[in-house]
Parts: C-alpha cells; sequence; structure tokens
C-alpha cells in the first residue's frame, strides 16, 4: 500500500525513482530495497519515509494511510486553545503563530495559507 502510494504520487507529480532519490538525499540503495519488494515498504522507518513525503508535498500520515490528517483541533480543545492564545502578548502571539507554521510545514510539507491559520486559530 505505501509502495503504491509512492508511485501513485510521483507518477502525478511526473516524478521518477531517479527524481525521488535526488530530492529526498536517500541512498540509491535504500529506495532499491523499498520498491524491489511491497513488503519491504510496509516495515520502512518514519525517519526514511519523512524525506520522501516531504520530496512529494505529502503528510507522514498521507504516505501511511492515504488520508491526510484533520487540521482541526478536537471540539473541546478549541475553547481552552483560544483562551491560551488570546491572553498572550502581541509578540508572543507572533511568536505562537510562527511555531503553528513551523508544526504545519513539518505536518503537510508546506507553510499555511494566511486563511488557514485564521481558522486554525479563530482570529480576523
Amino acid at each position: 500500500m505505501i509502495a503504491e502510494r509512492i508511485l501513485k504520487l510521483l507518477d502525478e507529480r511526473g516524478l521518477t525513482k531517479s527524481d525521488l532519490l535526488k530530492l529526498t538525499g536517500l541512498k540509491k540503495s535504500t529506495l532499491y530495497y523499498l520498491f524491489s519488494d511491497i513488503n519491504h515498504m510496509e516495515n520502512i522507518q518514519l525517519e526514511t519515509l519523512r524525506p520522501i513525503a516531504t520530496a512529494l508535498g505529502v503528510s507522514l500520515d498521507f504516505i501511511a494511510t492515504g488520508k491526510e490528517p484533520s487540521m482541526e483541533p478536537q471540539e473541546a480543545e478549541k475553547p481552552y486553545m483560544l483562551e491560551l492564545f488570546d491572553s498572550l502578548s502581541e509578540e508572543n502571539k507572533r511568536v505562537a503563530i510562527s511555531a503553528v507554521e513551523g508544526i504545519y510545514l513539518s505536518q503537510f510539507g508546506r507553510v499555511p495559507e494566511r486563511s488557514e491559520l485564521n481558522k486554525i486559530l479563530k482570529m480576523n
């Protein structure tokens, strides 16, 4: 399943395994091993998948499950999180937004649009 998802993503992006090798910095032997037997891919370590996910612009969750994780916090956590955020100084709000952007980049391989952050943080 993981190998099939990666191959599909490569195809959708017009990339080859050689391109993936260049984009990830992984060793040729590592990629050869992973794609030589689909069973190898199912036992792959996250640290090997992370550069693949980043290179393909998807999250690790997507590589593993085929679904992106929800960006929405659990409903019960929203009021508490918003209360915490609202209590911050303007400077610390900027720091918090930068932290959220960094986490988002790490998880989704891109920085969120401001409208996405506004939705997450309920800011205008």
